[in-house]
């Protein structure tokens, strides 16, 4: 699986062409809410995350969100994957690449996802 995670992000970087210089891992995240509609899936955590694009809108150290856009390559299998993790009660990594605005917020990107 995780030689599968690994090849889907390679590949998914080459194709995407993600810019470096605000992208990266949030660390593991435990999924507090779920939130499907407007053209994304916001995805809100328990506690604080590594926002490496630094949006102002993420929200509080114990309660940061993600955004995760309806046209993002693989969105629909993201999707899956976060709603397994929390139906598992797993924590997630997001890999965040800019930001989004939802309610006026600037809100950081995810581009990929992953279960350990």
């Amino acid at each position: 699986m995780k030689i599968v995670t690994f090849i889907v992000v390679l590949m998914s970087t080459f194709y995407c062409g993600l810019s470096i210089g605000a992208s990266g891992s949030t660390g593991y995240v435990e999924i507090q809410t779920i939130r499907v509609g407007g053209g994304f899936l916001r995805v809100t955590g328990v506690s604080n995350f590594n926002d490496p694009s630094n949006c102002d809108g993420s929200g509080s150290d114990n309660n940061r969100s993600v955004l995760i856009m309806e046209g993002t390559t693989s969105y629909k299998e993201m999707l899956s994957f976060v709603l397994s993790a929390k139906l598992a009660n797993k924590p997630v990594q997001f890999w965040l690449d800019g930001c989004s605005t939802d309610s006026g917020n600037s809100i950081p990107n995810a581009k990929f996802v992953y279960i350990n």
